[in-house]
């Protein structure tokens, strides 16, 4: 806590005797934004005598008057308290305050030996009064395909917290976890509406006290990206597809299979390596649309229904028999008798302008 002394004159023999104010500062009272300062006036004396009664006496702190009228005896070696005050100060907003302290009054005379008066004035500094809340902790705490968590801890009570993304205005925060005024309590709170699979900067500002800003550091971070078709193999028509996926964790994903504009089928409950197997039905839908011996066929991985992913790659029809059996279309083969025994026969046929056999 802040203190001193203000030195003063005296009206006569200021060889003599010596007038001063001592101050001091204490009861800082930091939600109240006050402290007390207590103040003495004295006069000293070294050499001579003098004596008077009824002198009156003048104290102000900061603004604040004090007085009274005292009886004062003077000799060598005596220090006489003339006057005391004290008074609770409002500081500035940011916590400073320059306060003045002075006094005046009479003294004796003592035959043209005393005093006769005294005065000191002086402006001085109060120890600011911590009004700024600050940061324990600043961090990253998750990030999502659209929202990020941030959480922080300040060491003071709140009047408001807000925060600002890539630098733009302040707003609330939406609180997730934690009591967001206490102060030393890990708080978490989120923004949402993100773009998944870009990059951003948040920074956090605290008050303790109306319009008393402290800034965070600005933390970056990069959402989540969506779910992506890592690679899809080729396959002849009717085997399995081998398809590689990535980013699945904490999205919904759906798979669509298409030949040119026509869909195909749909998958979901999605793994990261994953076997596409086609049923019949779809196999039969599949087959009216090959358009040679090879046909592109297109995967689009939707996430959230709201980002895609897009993969191609082949279907590769070797020559051979498909009839439709019950509305389905299989793979068969074509048989000869020969000689009273059935054989397994070749069938030619032309396959862009090529011709191939069927087994």
């Amino acid at each position: 806590m802040a203190s001193g002394t203000i030195y003063g004159s005296v009206g006569s023999h200021g060889d003599s005797y010596s007038y001063y104010i001592d101050w001091i500062e204490d009861n800082i009272n930091v939600d109240a934004n006050t402290s007390r300062v207590r103040a003495w006036v004295h006069v000293s004396c070294s050499n001579h005598s003098a004596y008077q009664n009824n002198c009156p006496q003048n104290l102000y702190i900061n603004g604040v008057h004090f007085s009274s009228t005292v009886n004062i005896n003077l000799s060598p070696g005596v220090n006489v308290e003339l006057l005391y005050g004290e008074t609770t100060i409002t500081h500035n907003d940011d916590g400073t305050k320059t306060i003045n302290i002075s006094a005046n009054g009479t003294l004796p005379y003592g035959s043209g030996w005393g005093p006769n008066s005294g005065s000191a004035s002086g402006d001085v500094n109060l120890d600011t009064i911590p009004r700024y809340a600050g940061f324990n902790g600043h961090r990253i705490e998750s990030v999502d395909l659209e929202s990020v968590r941030i959480a922080y801890n300040s060491n003071k009570s709140l009047n408001a917290v807000e925060s600002s993304l890539n630098g733009g205005s302040w707003k609330p925060l939406t609180i997730v976890s934690g009591v967001w005024n206490q102060p030393n309590n890990t708080v978490v709170y989120q923004l949402t509406g993100l773009t998944a699979n870009t990059n951003y900067n948040v920074q956090t500002r605290i008050a303790h006290v109306s319009g008393l800003w402290t800034y965070s550091d600005k933390l970056n971070f990069k959402t989540k990206d969506y779910a992506r078709i890592s690679s899809v193999s080729s396959a002849n028509f009717g085997e399995p597809i081998q398809i590689t996926l990535a980013n699945l964790q904490s999205v919904s994903t759906k798979l669509i299979v298409k030949i040119g504009n026509t869909q195909i089928c749909t998958r979901e409950n999605l793994q990261e390596n994953y076997t596409l197997t086609f049923t019949q039905e779809e196999l039969s839908n599949m087959v009216k649309l090959l358009s040679g011996e090879e046909t592109q066929i297109t995967y689009v991985l939707t996430t959230n229904n709201k980002y895609t992913d897009t993969k191609t790659s082949t279907i590769i029809l070797n020559s051979a028999i498909y009839i439709k059996i019950n509305g389905i279309w299989r793979k068969s083969s074509l048989y000869k008798k020969d000689n009273g025994q059935w054989k397994l026969s070749k069938l030619y046929i032309k396959v862009n302008s090529e011709w191939r056999n069927s087994v």
